[in-house]
């Protein structure tokens, strides 16, 4: 293995694939890691080890949200709160978890989310009122390119996660609106729309696509800067 080689296996972050043994199996090191308890703490040692050889990559997970409305209407999302939690608490429902500013290249940035269903890719469409007609998104009565926008995000996020995996994951997306939806038109095409307080019910809707563990999968890969050069 060539020095460069070197760099960027110490530099990438473990994925962990479900073996046959009482654990999974670490994508760098190949260590078995129990189920319970230990994968963040395994994942961390890799981290220290990047860090220390000065070759180590960012935990976007980390980041703090650079969209206060819209990390409010996420954290609906991932904490769910009364009887949405009890919901989840009932039905043994996998965990929604997020990843803030993801860079998407000359798609500008936008919020991930990782549950049972896929992964879903959040924009916000501001403070303003928001309103679909014909399929397009109208903020405070003025025609806007956000469905447009986050469909070519879609694109981008479901081509980079699907590398290296046998199946091509299930990515939807959404124009959050935390200054409310008005409007009962249709969504625009392959996007769904959803203001602020609604965004947990409108994701309760879509369908389960993944098994257990896989939403956790792509999360610990979509979270180190290294899958989204800019």
């Amino acid at each position: 293995m060539d020095p460069e080689q070197a760099r960027r296996l110490i530099a990438d972050e473990p994925t962990y694939e479900w073996g046959f043994g009482e654990g999974r199996s670490c994508s760098l090191c190949g260590a078995n890691v129990p189920y319970e308890g230990d994968r963040d703490q395994h994942t961390r040692w890799h981290r220290a080890l990047a860090e220390l050889l000065g070759v180590g990559w960012e935990d976007l997970g980390r980041r703090t949200p650079s969209d206060g409305a819209l990390a409010a209407a996420v954290d609906g999302v991932v904490n769910p709160r009364g009887l949405r939690r009890l919901s989840r608490i009932a039905t043994a429902g996998t965990p929604w978890r997020a990843i803030p500013d993801v860079p998407l290249g000359e798609h500008g940035a936008a919020t991930l989310l990782f549950g049972s269903p896929g992964v879903v890719v959040a924009r916000s469409a501001g403070d303003g009122r928001v309103e679909v007609r014909g399929g397009v998104v109208h903020v405070d009565g003025h025609r806007t390119t956000l469905a447009e926008q986050v469909r070519g995000a879609v694109g981008h996020v479901r081509a980079t996660l699907e590398q290296g995996r046998r199946t091509t994951p299930r990515v939807y997306g959404v124009v959050v609106a935390p200054g409310g939806l008005v409007g009962g038109d249709p969504d625009p095409a392959e996007v769904l729309a959803a203001d602020g307080d609604g965004l947990a019910d409108r994701l309760a809707k879509l369908p389960e696509a993944l098994v257990f563990g896989e939403a956790d999968t792509l999360y610990d890969r979509a979270r180190r800067s290294t899958t989204w050069p800019t």
